[in-house]
């Protein structure tokens, strides 16, 4: 499970939760004020659900420029005349599971959702190399 997909689940979970709470009854509480207070945070944490939601959208699609800089081309290095440089950079965009296959290691947005993560540190299945 990536940290993504363990992220995912998390904010699904307490969506479902948020959700479940429904809306308290007005006349339950006198003059409506704790309940327009219960609504207004039940709404609330939804509306943040879908937030951390985005940022992983954002996280996952997210373009990382990436640099290959000029390279020296030893095809021919048993005679040093014909060693070539080649002075041309290459610049491409890559997503990030496309930053983590080609260099095997976290792009620069996973701090930011490591740090949503680690509100889930206690559920059992957090990793601790997820700790932001």
């Amino acid at each position: 499970m990536t940290i993504t997909e363990f992220l995912l689940a998390r904010i699904a979970e307490d969506e479902a939760r948020y959700e479940a709470l429904g809306y308290p009854d007005d006349a339950f509480w006198v003059g409506g004020a704790l309940a327009d207070t219960v609504r207004e945070l039940a709404q609330r944490l939804v509306e943040e659900c879908a937030a951390k939601r985005r940022i992983v959208e954002l996280h996952e699609s997210w373009p990382v420029l990436v640099e290959t800089p000029g390279e020296i081309d030893l095809a021919m290095a048993d005679d040093p005349s014909q060693i070539a440089y080649r002075a041309s950079r290459r610049l491409a965009w890559l997503t990030e599971r496309e930053y983590r296959n080609r260099f095997g290691e976290e792009p620069p947005t996973a701090p930011i959702v490591a740090a949503l993560a680690s509100v889930y540190a206690d559920h059992p299945d957090y990793r601790e190399e997820w700790r932001a």
